[in-house]
Order: structure tokens, then sequence, then C-alpha cells
């Protein structure tokens, strides 16, 4: 009888630990999917997000929508990826702990973290960055349907941060931009001009047209005796 029992419990305690570490896996690959969304969505021009809308470009629309309130965006993305980054180790914290005991723990978190930050942050980040077009058009359905359903859990979050940053002194919104249109384009033309993709002399033609409300009639004006 207890013979029978034991070779009923080995099967049992396999199958535990396969369901968990697919449990675990599945939390990783979310952890993935909130890092990479995060970065792609964020990291795309805005440039050519625009030009995308305006072709019609139904995913780019969606993009666009998620950046009309990018504290909404960034709290869903954080909550979610918290939320399984805790998920998955308490998982591999309890499986760690049936297969090795109160040491387990300790090789858990060395696991986890080694796992998770290769395979759940650097990895799809840096693919991210590199795509970050490709990336938001392929998640923008998933990422804008999660952002809908996790908006009455941010917006409790957010409830719970204003009071604390408003004894930092921040009064404004991270929608709210602190650099200027022209003030980014000059930094665009100042970047690209350092990295030798720009000359010079466009360079200066460029920014002297951001300058163009500011001149006077006079400083563009050639004296009648230097006209040939």
């Amino acid at each position: 009888m207890a013979a029978a029992w034991a070779v009923q419990a080995i099967p049992m305690e396999s199958t535990e630990i396969i369901f968990s570490i697919i449990a675990i896996a599945i939390c990783v690959g979310a952890s993935a999917f909130f890092a990479g969304a995060e970065t792609a969505v964020t990291g795309i021009s805005r440039a050519r997000l625009f030009s995308l809308i305006q072709d019609g470009n139904a995913r780019a629309k969606k993009i666009g929508e998620l950046h009309k309130n990018k504290e909404s965006l960034i709290g869903a993305l954080l909550l979610g990826n918290s939320a399984v980054h805790i998920l998955g180790s308490a998982l591999a914290a309890g499986l760690a702990i049936k297969l090795w005991g109160e040491e387990g723990v300790f090789y858990a978190s060395a696991i986890m973290t080694v796992v998770v930050v290769t395979f759940g942050e650097v990895l799809p980040k840096t693919y991210a960055i590199l795509n970050s077009e490709r990336v938001s058009l392929r998640v923008s359905y998933l990422l804008w349907g999660i952002c809908w359903l996790l908006r009455p859990f941010v917006r409790v979050v957010q409830w719970i941060d204003y009071p604390f940053l408003r004894l930092l002194g921040v009064h404004d919104g991270m929608d709210k931009s602190l650099v200027s249109g022209t003030d980014e384009i000059r930094g665009a033309i100042a970047m690209h001009h350092h990295e030798g993709e720009v000359e010079k002399e466009d360079r200066d033609m460029l920014g002297s047209i951001l300058d163009l409300s500011t001149r006077s009639l006079s400083e563009i004006m050639i004296h009648r005796s230097k006209v040939e």
C-alpha cells in the first residue's frame, strides 16, 4: 500500500515541477515583452510615427493614442513588468525550496537574477532598440489592450504617487515636455553634425531657418554697392 502511494507520488511531484518551470518561463517571457515594448514604443521616432499615421497605418494610430498619455503607458508597463517579476521569483523560490530545502532560496535568487536580466531585460531591450518601429507596430494592439485593462490599477498608483511628487516639487505631468519642438530640432541637427552625417554648411543653413522669425531685414540684405 505504501509502495503504491510512493509510486503515485513521484509522477505527481514531477508534474508539479514541470508546471512550475513552465509558469516561470511564461513570467520571464512576459517580462521580456513588457521590457521590449517599453523600449520600442518610447524609442520610436516621433516623425516616423507621424508619417505612418498620415499614411493610414492602423497600428501606428494605436501607438499614437498611447503616446498621448505617456504617463499611463509607462505606468501600465512598469506595473505589468513588476507583477511578472514578483510572481516569477516567488514561483522559483517555491520550486527551489522543494528541490534543495531552505538553501534553495539562495539558488533561486542567483538563477532568476541571471535569467531575468539576460532574457527578460537586456536581450529584449537591445532588440527593441535596434528594431523600434517593427516591434512597436507588432505589439501595438496587444499593448493597447493591456494598458486599457491595467488603467484602473495605474490610476490607483498615480493617486498614491502624486502627493510624494508634489513634495519633491514636481507639479506637471510626465506628458508635458520641458523641451520645445524647436530646441528638439536644434538638438537633432547638432547631434547629426557631431556624428558626421550633416556638413557644417548644412547645419548652419538649417539653424538659420529656425532663426528666421528673430532675424531683422538688415541682416540678410546686401548693400547696393556690393551688388553685381
